[in-house]
This record gives structure tokens, sequence and C-alpha cells, in this order.
């Protein structure tokens, strides 16, 4: 089955404009004080990637919190994957979007995918 040109051009077109209207309805329901879909950023110090080669993550206990890391396997280093403040996440803006599967939504994934978004898709 051959993917026709233009059809792929239009669903890249309607991607990019999904996801403008979805950035603009964000700015005019919070009335500015989210001004785009990039307001929805993790805050600093949480980190969001695969384990990489010649590493492994571990789940620890610490006190009353578990505490998550990477380990490099060679040299024993630990990355912490979220700060150490324990409230660290309450002032992080949350947006949840449920999307289906077609073309138009997939694409706008890939997109911001591709450009390395803060959003996570789920």
């Amino acid at each position: 089955m051959q993917c026709n040109l233009q059809e792929q051009k239009l669903t890249r077109v309607a991607s990019y404009r999904h996801l403008q209207a979805l950035s603009h309805q964000v700015k005019l329901l919070t009335g500015g004080r989210l001004a785009n879909l990039d307001s929805f950023s993790a805050p600093e110090g949480v980190i969001f990637r695969a384990v990489k080669p010649g590493e492994q993550r571990l789940v620890r206990q610490d006190g009353s919190r578990r505490k998550v890391v990477f380990q490099d396997v060679n040299s024993g280093v630990e990355t912490s994957l979220l700060p150490e403040a324990r409230d660290f996440w309450i002032d992080v803006p949350l947006l949840v979007l449920q999307l289906d599967q077609g073309p138009t939504c997939c694409a706008s994934s890939a997109l911001l995918g591709f450009h390395k978004s803060k959003l996570q898709w789920l």
C-alpha cells in the first residue's frame, strides 16, 4: 500500500493546527496564566529518559520515601531522577488530554517528541 504524498502533507498540517488549537485553548482557559503547551513542563531536577546502555534503574527505600536513581554499572555513580525536596510537585501544572490513535493525533505526538517537548504521552 503506497501512501499518498498529498495526504501525508495534509495530515502534518492538521496535526500542527491541532496543537495550535490546544495551545490557544490553554491560554484562553487560564486567562493567560499558562501561555501555551510549553507551560506544562517538568520541574528542575526531574529526569524523563530511558535507561542508557551501561546503566541500571534502582529503587531504594529512604526512610518513608522511595528514591529512584540511574546507576552507572561501571563507576557506580548515581543520578537521582527526582528532586530531593518532598513538595517539588505541588506547583506543577497538569494537562490531561484524551486523544485517539488517528493519523492527526499520532502525528501530533510524533511532532512533540521530535521537538523534545516537555509533554509526556502515556
